[in-house]
């Protein structure tokens, strides 16, 4: 019996973006990753109505009073997602951003 995966936003909203990013279809994605067709809909409804910023955790932006009008650096995820930097930061902070924003490979 294959086990099946309990969800939560931090596990199933890598999984969805994973699933809208790949070509694999919905069967085919839900065997690999132990989920029902059922959970996959269900995440992805939750994942669409996160994406429009009706739920907490969405990221935004908060311009700062001493910003640069000028970006840094810009590092672009698959997906489309941007991070820009306007003032520079150390290593460290970027290295555990970069940690956070990374999905899990497809």
């Amino acid at each position: 019996m294959a086990t099946r995966v309990r969800g939560t936003s931090e596990v199933m909203f890598p999984l969805v973006a994973c699933y809208l990013r790949g070509s694999k279809g919905p069967d085919a994605f839900c065997q690999e990753h132990g989920l029902s067709r059922n959970q996959l809909t269900y995440w992805r409804r939750k994942y669409a109505a996160s994406s429009s910023g009706s739920e907490v955790g969405a990221f935004v932006e908060v311009p700062s009073p001493q910003a640069r009008e000028r970006v840094l650096m810009e590092v672009e995820f698959p997906g489309g997602t941007r991070l820009r930097l306007f003032t520079p930061v150390s290593a460290d902070f970027l290295g555990s951003v970069l940690q956070r924003v990374r999905s899990p490979s497809c």
